[in-house]
């Protein structure tokens, strides 16, 4: 298990399971406009063209009291796609806030993000992915 970040900044950790190719990408703490934005451009460098099978974002560590808007959730929808078409991305968003942003940037997304899959746990994550667990490797962490 990660280390998670504390008080009220939030933190980003990209990690891969190397024997099955999954990037994994956990958010923590306060998630506002700023940090989603700047965020989603960030981690275009840790999402390889050719070699990951899949992408798995886990907001399960994130909260949200009014910080992100709609206009920034378009905004990263509009954003070129961080995966290639057709790759499956699952986020994880247990709770009802993330869980309804995340349909937005889904639909808003449109076709180019067809291979997304938005679920409440980690354990739905898996088995959509076919793992029981993931062997984490840290590759980068802000």
């Amino acid at each position: 298990m990660l280390a998670k970040a504390t008080g009220g900044c939030m933190g980003v950790q990209v990690s891969i399971d190397e024997m099955r190719n999954i990037v994994y990408i956990a958010f923590h703490g306060v998630m506002t406009d700023d940090l989603l934005i700047s965020s989603y451009a960030r981690l275009s460098q840790y999402i390889p063209d050719d070699q990951a099978t899949a992408t798995l974002v886990d907001l399960s560590g994130v909260t949200f009291g009014g910080e992100v808007t709609s206009r920034s959730i378009r905004e990263v929808a509009a954003s070129p796609q961080l995966a290639p078409k057709n790759r499956l991305s699952v986020v994880v968003a247990p709770m009802e806030v993330a869980f309804g942003m995340a349909r937005m940037f889904e639909i808003l997304g449109g076709e180019k993000r067809n291979g997304l899959r938005i679920v409440r746990s980690i354990d739905a994550a898996y088995r959509l992915l076919g793992v029981e667990k993931l062997e984490l490797r840290l590759l980068q962490e802000w």
